[in-house]
């Protein structure tokens, strides 16, 4: 519990940080400042031939604030040799899907403003996912509350940062599910090869937790991650990377194994 209450502390106090910050500059901003950017950022996932795609507008309410709203989708590319009749089972299982789907839109607060530890300036967004998509209709979900947490410290071309991603599962009263807590910290270093090359490796722990109580609803699962980015522009940047999982209690830990990899293709473009 001492770990918790910590990191509660720190969050508390960095994102009060944050926000005195942020809302002391939105008050001080020219109007001038303010304006409309749209990005559009895709995962392709190579092993199961699945993407993800996010559509974001987002308005700057100053040079570090911002307000966003992300309307998502997936697109499922069915491997030709797949069976019908197993797939069409797998779709009736809800285990998979054909074609494309709209997922759960998120609206979201973003800040780079302070310091923390002599570090450069952190970066905090806190999300809610909208429980729109048919999926979310079904389970009678209450939405998701997401908040990534970014430390950067930088020394000549290596950046050191801590990522802290707690996601809160919200469940409405017309189910019998509780509401679960999703904690994810990963510690990552990246470094910039030349102005337009950068590569990076992270190292990390999940855990699911029952959010009445924190205990723990499943095994935690380590991860590693490895990944190299090409800026092709100002604008349109390539991130190839490969994802390695394992869970508590395995005796037979292999990294690169093929079966326990996930291999994604990440593009951003912004408008």
């Amino acid at each position: 519990m001492k770990r918790w209450s910590l990191l509660a502390v720190l969050l508390w106090s960095s994102i009060s940080a944050a926000a005195e910050v942020t809302m002391t500059e939105v008050m001080a901003a020219d109007v001038s400042t303010r304006h409309w950017s749209w990005a559009l950022d895709s995962e392709f996932y190579m092993n199961t031939r699945t993407s993800y795609h996010l559509a974001s507008a987002k308005y700057s309410l100053n040079s570090v604030s911002s307000l966003k709203f992300v309307p998502t989708f997936e697109i499922n590319a069915v491997p030709a040799d797949k069976a019908a009749e197993n797939l069409q089972d797998e779709i009736a299982n809800g285990k998979t899907f054909n074609g494309a789907r709209l997922t759960d839109p998120f609206v979201a607060f973003a800040s780079s403003a302070g310091t923390l530890w002599g570090s450069d300036p952190f970066s905090t967004e806190v999300r809610y996912y909208l429980p729109v998509s048919e999926l979310s209709r079904e389970l009678q979900t209450a939405g998701i509350v997401r908040l990534d947490y970014i430390i950067p410290w930088s020394v000549g071309r290596w950046t050191f940062s801590y990522y802290l991603n707690p996601r809160l599962f919200l469940e409405s009263g017309a189910t019998e599910r509780e509401t679960t807590l999703s904690f994810r910290e990963h510690a990552l270093v990246s470094y910039n090869i030349s102005s337009t090359w950068s590569s990076y490796v992270m190292a990390g722990h999940r855990l699911l937790l029952k959010a009445r109580n924190f205990l723990k609803n499943e095994e935690g699962t380590y991860v590693f991650e490895a990944g190299v980015t090409k800026a092709l522009s100002k604008k349109f940047s390539v991130t190839l990377y490969m994802d390695n999982f394992f869970h508590e209690g395995e005796e037979d830990v292999n990294l690169f194994m093929p079966e326990k990899n996930e291999v994604t293709l990440y593009t951003s473009i912004n408008f």
